[in-house]
């Protein structure tokens, strides 16, 4: 008897154990649903303001729309322009001279439509960074103050 006792009490501090347990488990997920409840309301209340400054293409990129994208080094129409996506990225920055930065970047090629056809496993904007990254390191972009612009010719009669 004595030891169905000792089973009894044994069963039943780990019962309580258990059920300790439980209840911190439930205080965490109430801490984390309070919190997600919080960034939600964040997220709404600034959305307004970010759709005002970046305008409507913004919403493709917020969305995480998955978008179809060709090889990094761009297929060829049948007027010989490529369409590959660090071709898009190439001529966003040759229409801005001055250049731009990453985000500037996003928001321009959404603008433009160029996001719509991207589909990789990689958010835009952070594919976006990494091929302004490998094109300033390749040589082929300088970077300037945060900025990426496309490197200007020295002047024909220029010597090094």
């Amino acid at each position: 008897m004595a030891a169905s006792q000792i089973a009894t009490e044994t069963v039943a501090a780990q019962i309580a154990g258990l059920d300790a347990e439980v209840t911190r488990i439930d205080e965490q997920i109430a801490a984390l649903t309070a919190r997600r409840e919080g960034i939600v309301m964040m997220q709404e209340a600034l959305r307004p303001l970010v759709q005002q400054r970046a305008g409507a293409a913004l919403t493709t990129v917020q969305a995480n729309t998955p978008l179809p994208m060709v090889a990094a080094t761009g297929d060829k129409t049948s007027t010989g322009t490529s369409t590959g996506f660090r071709a898009a990225v190439r001529n966003v920055l040759r229409d801005h001279p001055k250049g731009l930065k990453p985000a500037e970047v996003v928001l321009e090629l959404g603008r433009r439509g160029d996001l719509t056809r991207y589909t990789g496993k990689v958010k835009p904007s952070v594919r976006i960074h990494n091929e302004l990254y490998v094109l300033h390191k390749a040589g082929a972009l300088a970077r300037r103050n945060g900025k990426y612009m496309i490197p200007t010719p020295p002047p024909s009669g220029a010597v090094n």
